[in-house]
This record gives C-alpha cells, sequence and structure tokens, in this order.
C-alpha cells in the first residue's frame, strides 16, 4: 500500500513539473481579461497513466497548451494520444475562457480511430455476454459561440460536422451476434450494413444549442452550489446516414456537511431519436459504462434514452499545508438505458445480473463505488483519481486516471 500511494504522488510531482507552470507562478499568476494585452505561455502535458489502458492497450498522451496566442486570455489545445487499439488527436482554439462570464468563440476538430469499440446490444435487455468490437473511424468539427447571461448562466449556439466510417465487427464469442435480439442487430447493421467486409460511412451536419446556469464555481473540489444544463442537437443527414435528433437534461447539486466534507448528487437524462422510426446507429445512441457507473464495463448499456442517478460523499484524507490534498469518497449509482424510457422505465432498482429481456418495463442498475482524489489546491485543472465498482456484474479493476484537463478548455458540450 504504502509503494502504491508513493507511485501517486511520484506521478503527481512529475504532471505539476512538466506542465509548463510551476507552484509560485500558478499562484501568483494574474487574471487576463479578453482584450488586455499578456504574454504567450507554452505548456508540455504528458499524461504518465497513459501508458496502457484496458481498452487502448499500449500507448502515450502529450498536450500542448499555448496561452495567449491571439486576443489576451485565449488558448490553443493540441492533443494527442496514439495507443494500441486507439488513437485520439484533437485540436481547439478557444477566444476566452468558457463558464467565466465572458463572450468566446471556439473552434475545434478531432479525429478518433478505434478497433475496440464495444457494443453489448441495445435497450436495458442487453447481456454482458453477447459483446462484439467495432472498428470506428470518427471525425468531429465544431464551432460553439459561448453568450453569458443573467450573470451565471450560459447560451451555447453550436454548428459542426460528424463523419463516422464503420469498418467492421469482431465476436469476442462467436455466436454472440447471433445472440443479440432483433432491434439489437437492426442497430448494429445500420452502423455497418453487414457484420464483416463492408464499410459504411455516415455523414452529418450539425446544428445545436447548450444551455448552463449554475451557482458553483466549476472547480475539481467543488463543495457547494448547483448547476442545470441541458443540450438540444440535430444531426441533419447529408448521405443516407439517418437524421437524429438528441437531449440532454442534467443537474449536479453540492452540499457542504462539514471542512472540507461535501454531499454531491446528481441526476443525467439523455434521449436520442431517428426519423420515422429508422433504428439508430449503434456509435449515436445514449450510452452508460465504467466511466458513469464503476462496475460496469465500458459502454456496457447503450439505448434510445439513458438515465443516471448518483449520489457520492466525499471527505479529505490528507492535506499537507495549501499545496495538495487527497480526498476519499463513497458513492452509490442507479443507472439504466431504455428503448423509450416514458413506456420502460420503472421505479425500482434490480440487484440481479441479468435482466429479462422480455418485460414490458425495467428497473433501475446498481452500482457502488469508493475512490480518492490527489490534487493541488492552488491548480484545479489537474489531479489522479481512482475508483474500485462494485455492481451485479462484478467488480472494475482499480481505474487510475490522470486528469489535466485545460480547464478553459474542458467545459462540457464541446465534444
Amino acid at each position: 500500500m504504502r509503494t502504491f500511494w508513493t507511485a501517486l504522488l511520484l506521478l503527481f510531482v512529475f504532471a505539476v513539473g512538466t506542465g509548463g507552470w510551476t507552484a509560485s507562478e500558478a499562484t501568483a499568476q494574474p487574471r487576463y481579461e479578453a482584450g488586455e494585452e499578456a504574454p504567450i505561455r507554452i505548456g508540455v502535458r504528458p499524461y504518465p497513466t497513459s501508458l496502457w489502458g484496458p481498452t487502448r492497450g499500449v500507448g502515450a498522451a502529450l498536450d500542448l497548451s499555448v496561452r495567449n496566442l491571439g486576443p489576451s486570455g485565449s488558448q490553443l489545445l493540441l492533443h494527442a494520444y496514439p495507443s494500441q487499439h486507439r488513437g485520439t488527436y484533437s485540436a481547439t482554439y478557444t477566444t476566452a475562457p468558457p463558464f467565466r462570464g465572458q463572450r468566446y468563440l471556439a473552434v475545434g476538430a478531432r479525429a478518433d480511430v478505434n478497433d475496440r469499440h464495444w457494443y453489448f446490444g441495445t435497450g436495458p435487455g442487453s447481456s454482458a455476454s453477447t459483446r462484439l468490437a467495432a472498428n470506428v473511424h470518427t471525425f468531429e468539427s465544431r464551432i460553439r459561440l459561448g453568450q453569458p447571461v443573467f450573470e451565471t448562466g450560459l447560451v451555447q449556439p453550436i454548428v459542426g460536422v460528424s463523419h463516422r466510417l464503420t469498418r467492421s465487427f469482431r465476436n469476442d464469442d462467436e455466436d454472440a451476434f447471433d445472440a443479440l435480439r432483433p432491434l439489437s442487430q437492426r442497430t448494429l447493421l445500420a452502423a455497418a450494413g453487414e457484420l464483416s467486409g463492408t464499410e459504411r460511412r455516415q455523414t452529418h451536419l450539425l446544428t445545436g444549442l447548450a444551455l448552463s446556469w449554475g451557482t458553483d464555481e466549476l472547480i475539481r473540489f467543488q463543495r457547494s452550489g448547483v448547476r442545470l444544463q441541458s443540450v438540444m442537437q440535430r444531426l441533419w443527414s447529408v448521405d443516407d446516414a439517418p437524421q437524429i435528433d438528441r437531449y440532454t437534461i442534467d443537474a449536479l447539486g453540492h452540499l457542504p456537511v462539514a471542512d472540507r466534507q461535501a454531499f454531491t448528487v446528481r441526476a443525467h437524462l439523455k434521449r436520442t431519436f431517428g426519423n420515422d422510426g429508422t433504428p439508430v446507429p449503434f456509435h449515436f445512441l445514449s450510452e452508460i459504462g465504467g466511466r458513469d457507473a464503476p462496475g460496469y464495463s465500458r459502454r456496457r448499456f447503450v439505448g434510445n434514452d439513458a438515465l443516471m442517478l448518483q449520489a457520492m460523499y466525499r471527505f479529505p484524507l490528507v492535506q499537507w499545508r495549501d499545496a495538495f490534498v487527497i480526498e476519499g469518497h463513497v458513492a452509490a449509482h442507479a443507472v439504466s438505458v431504455y428503448n423509450d424510457i416514458l413506456d420502460e422505465f420503472e421505479l425500482a432498482v434490480d440487484f440481479s445480473e441479468t435482466i429479462d429481456a422480455d418485460r414490458d418495463t425495467f428497473p433501475l442498475r446498481p452500482a457502488i463505488s469508493t475512490g480518492i482524489r490527489l490534487g493541488p489546491i492552488f491548480r484545479d485543472d489537474i489531479d489522479i483519481s481512482s475508483a474500485v465498482g462494485l455492481s451485479p456484474e462484478g467488480v472494475t479493476a482499480v481505474h487510475i486516471r490522470f486528469v489535466q484537463p485545460i480547464q478553459s478548455l474542458g467545459a462540457p458540450f464541446f465534444f
């Protein structure tokens, strides 16, 4: 255990040391408003824990950040994450920090090549034994304008392009595809055309509107405040792809309990619709996985609609002066996906490993998790997190995540 804590601390110190700032620079760094002159700042940011992952395999990730390239307060972020089974590359530029009370323009593009895009079937009755792996190539670009309203609100119109190439599928089990229910097979074929040997390209123009309002401070170690967010998107078909509408509502609240302790609750609902009842390709569906509810596999559940209810208690474990803090958390999760939540939702929690797919209504699926987070007090754009999750389907491995986003580009709804 002592070796584990030592390794976490070494990773953290290495990241801070290579992040382009020192501790004294971070605390003394002035806040520049858009339009003011400021020196260009360049930072190179590695991700030490990106060297291996269960879905990516062996890899390495690196960020290059350039601040004040153009208007003061602007930022350019270049990200590269090549790995054995997946490569992710992106470039994003914003004229001012989003969610900080300023009007801004953000432009970005991302390319992703993934030969382990897992698919277990569509709907709440899917089985963990029917996993297939898709080879999906994605290119997305976005232009987003942020307009502050009512002091703590933000309106963000979005336009963009989405292009996806599905090359093939492979079965972990030879009978996995045949074991899928008819709806799951149709959803799969809507993306790929055939199980193997066929490429299908789908291109969409995207228009959308994101609304946000909150009293929180948008920092890592949040202790109080609420945030309400909603997104409306339409994907307009350019080729033979179906037209898709997506709607998201997210509510997050923090309640301080004692010194540096807090109780956090979250409710998240996402709905997806295809035009004229056409099956939505699986990679456009709402999804829930291990990132949302530790204890389940990544992308474990996909469906037209997704619902997540979460509660977390966070508490300090160790604090070293005013520099570093290690906090622990315990959390409970209740999640599910639906073909139509209005018809299929059932206000209950089922602890069974499998759920009968022929039911008329479906309960929520539970999970519990515990973990730690280590981060600096003087910077809220870097931390190291680990979590262990337990669900009726099993226990996840300890997941160590090195989080070092550029705060001004890490706002929701961009990608």
